[in-house]
């Protein structure tokens, strides 16, 4: 299993514009906490990853980017604690289905919602306090998204390693040595800005999470300039 360490891409629908993420490496089986002990040239590592990464990037790619503390996977009137798995999984749903098919009940949701119509409610539900990623909403759009992500990925990757600087990807996030978190968090900004400007000629900062330190976390961003405000007042 340790030796699988070359990646690559898969892309989708006999089209390169469709998918695209990497695929390969040993480590993108392992639970998150297994991931926490792995070691670069025997140094401790660090893992960032963009937070809710579709929606956002969904939301940033239409023009109406949310403000940083908002989470989109937590739907006023419902308990986070037990309905955000179930909203996560209902979105990837809602951004992957085609035009006119309905939804089909997954993960938690077959769990809190014992019938289809039940469902199809809470679904509904979901989609409209999506209004202003729409767009990416039962469009048959989810491969071209999907796209879309791992070209940020591949920019993570294109940067670092133009440092020397290895990086393990899980798709929306990334592994490198504890010595390179300001580093990457610096990669990962630049990366999906660059996207979201070639997309949609338009500026969008990502949420990233996992920082050891609010110090690594305003490094990052002095590297690429300008600092957000939450950043400035020690927020994350």
């Amino acid at each position: 299993m340790l030796t699988n360490t070359d990646l690559h891409r898969t892309f989708n629908n006999e089209r390169f514009d469709h998918g695209g993420r990497f695929y390969g490496g040993w480590w993108q089986g392992l639970p998150k906490a297994d991931r926490a002990r792995i070691l670069i040239d025997g140094e401790t590592t660090v893992e960032l990853d963009y937070m809710a990464f579709q929606p956002r990037l969904c939301f940033d790619l239409e023009g109406h980017p949310l403000p940083p503390e908002v989470d989109p996977y937590a739907l006023p009137g419902l308990d986070m604690e037990t309905y955000r798995e179930a909203v996560k999984k209902t979105v990837a749903q809602l951004v992957y289905a085609m035009p006119g098919v309905p939804l089909g009940r997954a993960g938690a949701s077959k769990e809190l919602f014992p019938d289809a119509q039940t469902y199809a409610n809470f679904a509904g539900q979901v989609e409209a306090a999506l209004g202003g990623m729409a767009g990416w909403l039962r469009t048959g759009r989810g491969m071209a998204l999907q796209f879309v992500d791992s070209e940020i990925a591949d920019g993570v990757i294109h940067r670092l390693t133009a440092q020397d600087m290895p990086c393990l990807p899980i798709h929306d996030s990334f592994i490198v040595p504890a010595s390179a978190e300001v580093r990457l968090g610096a990669a990962m900004i630049a990366a999906y800005r660059e996207q979201v400007k070639r997309r949609a000629a338009r500026t969008a900062d990502p949420v990233i999470r996992g920082w050891t330190a609010s110090e690594q976390e305003r490094g990052a961003w002095e590297e690429v300039g300008p600092l957000p405000s939450r950043v400035i007042q020690g927020g994350t």
